[in-house]
């Protein structure tokens, strides 16, 4: 289905004061060479084309940290991790073509069409999350917004849902397993891309004060998408730049990663992060850690379950990269491991880690 016109609101006085504040940080908190390549990317397409259907436009920039939904159905990349060869690969890709093109159309054995598959997949989401979890809220209480004119997206019980809300809340769901979130506070994400895990987040549980902690220009794009979302829970990024922040419960936050010291949240917090630390060298993961370890009760992080490939880290010129070995000697010294685990359930192609630590008494 195509998502009726909601286009993201410019603010580019904004962007241009958060760049201004990124260029005067400490060069620990500088983008590698790497990520600098799509910052460029990334800033000539907003000073371009603005936000203007963001998460239907298949840009590299904007794919690179989540913004396009993309079609719905895995892509060839994931088909390979299935050990198809081609032939196999380019029937499989006619089967699911055939399937986005017909939604309603019963193609399916037992008579089932894509709708029908949506439907028991959210179902099963779910049941999973509240099988770790009994108090788990559920997908159906909540549904995604159609702001940034997502490519994709569908109906079930006359809610909306698109593929990154769906895998958002399958990130939740893991997270759940080892933390109960109606017991904490805050959760303070490092390299969260355009916030679609605050915008769940906060849905599945208001009572959260969130903090937002990324680079620009991908900070300044999630400020604009959370402020359409949630107009009257995302505090001004003007107003928490400078000094310590001390976050409002139930309000989402913003700040530059190079104010990781500033957070100074009230009660539990859990510090959450999604593949982004395994982007880093060991330096600045050490660096961030000596900020969080000040405030964060508990760590939830999700990696690569193989890692990065040797090309990949070559490209981010890490020193060397992050490892498993590298979070067991650094987080060792405050907290105590509570999981360490395959993400192995509903949806998982690629092949998650999922690691978690709580504070030591």
């Amino acid at each position: 289905m195509m998502a009726p016109n909601q286009d993201i609101a410019n603010d580019p006085d904004l962007l241009d004061l958060m760049m201004a504040d990124l260029q005067q940080a400490d060069a620990i908190f500088q983008p590698t060479q790497y990520w600098q390549h799509y910052q460029n990317l990334t800033l000539r397409a907003l000073h371009r084309d603005g936000l203007t259907g963001l998460r239907g436009r298949a840009n590299v920039a904007f794919s690179s940290f989540g913004c396009y939904e993309g079609t719905l159905g895995i892509d060839r990349d994931e088909l390979r991790e299935a050990n198809l060869d081609d032939n196999a690969l380019d029937r499989a890709e006619n089967v699911l073509g055939l399937l986005r093109a017909y939604p309603r159309s019963r193609l399916l054995p037992l008579g089932l069409n894509l709708a029908d598959l949506m439907r028991g997949h959210l179902a099963d989401l779910e049941r999973e999350a509240r099988i770790h979890r009994n108090n788990a809220v559920s997908i159906f209480e909540v549904e995604d917004s159609l702001i940034g004119t997502p490519s994709v997206f569908f109906k079930v019980a006359g809610k909306t849902f698109t593929p990154s809300f769906t895998q958002a809340y399958r990130a939740y769901g893991q997270c759940m397993r080892d933390i109960d979130l109606t017991s904490i506070d805050c959760v303070v994400e490092i390299g969260s891309g355009m916030g679609q895990q605050a915008d769940l987040l906060h849905k599945l549980h208001p009572h959260l004060a969130i903090i937002l902690i990324d680079i620009p220009p991908q900070l300044y794009v999630s400020h604009q998408y959370l402020k359409m979302v949630h107009p009257r829970d995302c505090v001004e990024y003007r107003d928490t730049r400078t000094g310590h922040l001390v976050p409002e419960p139930g309000k989402i936050h913003f700040l530059g990663n190079w104010k990781i010291d500033a957070p100074r949240p009230k009660g539990p917090t859990v510090l959450w992060n999604a593949r982004s630390f395994q982007e880093m060298s060991q330096r600045v993961v050490a660096r961030y850690y000596k900020g969080f370890r000040v405030y964060a009760d508990y760590l939830h992080l999700r990696n690569l379950r193989r890692g990065l490939e040797p090309e990949m880290i070559q490209a981010l010129d890490l020193e060397p990269a992050v490892s498993r070995d590298f979070y067991l000697s650094h987080f060792s010294s405050d907290y105590d491991q509570i999981a360490d685990r395959w993400a192995v359930g509903l949806g998982e192609v690629r092949g998650y880690r999922i690691m978690t630590w709580k504070r030591r008494p």
